[in-house]
């Protein structure tokens, strides 16, 4: 995609697809690359923590939490004891 100059818009300049004037009026040229470096920052800034919450403490129940129900391991009752079919 073509840079325009600021002075070709005073000269009646048009623009063939509206990216082009968006990244004319609203994308100043020296933030070009801000998103994709900041989106790039941000997941991997995620993976690392991520990893790190994984390896120090897991991020997901056991088998046997899940199966039993985690409101009944995390709090020691049951979230809706009217649902519950007598055993």
């Amino acid at each position: 995609m073509q840079q325009l100059e600021p002075s070709s818009l005073d000269e009646g300049a048009e623009f063939e697809t509206p990216a082009e004037l968006v990244d004319y009026v609203i994308v100043p040229k020296c933030f070009d690359h801000a998103a994709p470096i900041s989106l790039c920052t941000i997941a991997l800034t995620s993976l690392i923590v991520w990893g790190i919450l994984k390896a120090v403490m897991g991020i997901r129940v056991t088998e046997e939490e899940e199966y039993e129900g985690v409101d009944l391991s995390e709090c020691g009752m049951e979230a809706y004891p009217e649902f519950v079919s007598s055993k």
